[in-house]
């Protein structure tokens, strides 16, 4: 599989498989042949090696740190492995950072009032960050 998730296959080409299990990516594949070239394909996936994307929990959280994404990553189960807000976070001052493809930080998220999306989802996020106070930023937010 290429970086974007991609793998090339004889006849059906080029399928996306990123973000599926084992069984999920089998099943794909085996539909994709189904639709055109074969009567009930068996595919096997076999996992060489695998590459795990981190998070980084830094700021007011109860256990600052580097966690692994596992599974859809929210914003909500990336702050409760991170023991959710510190006595002196801000709730209403949650903010989310990605790195570009360029290398550049750049803010994706941030929450002021408190109502943020329901299950708003972290895939490949470079760090994330409960802030505790304005003073506390840095200059380049």
């Amino acid at each position: 599989m290429n970086a974007a998730g991609y793998v090339s296959l004889p006849l059906i080409g080029s399928v996306t498989l990123a973000g599926l299990t084992q069984h999920q990516a089998e099943e794909h594949i085996a539909s994709m042949y189904a639709q055109k070239y074969l009567q009930d394909p068996q595919v096997s996936v076999f996992i060489k090696e695998f590459t795990t994307q981190q998070i980084t929990l830094d700021g007011a959280v109860g256990k600052p740190g580097i966690y692994p994404i596992v599974g859809e990553m929210t914003l909500l189960r990336a702050l409760a492995m991170a023991g959710g807000p510190g006595r002196i976070a801000k709730a209403t001052e949650v903010k989310v950072y990605r790195q570009g493809q360029d290398g550049a930080r750049r803010s994706r998220r941030s929450t002021s009032s408190g109502s943020a999306p329901a299950r708003p989802t972290i895939p490949s996020c470079a760090a994330t960050t409960w802030w505790s106070s304005c003073a506390t930023r840095p200059a380049s937010c």
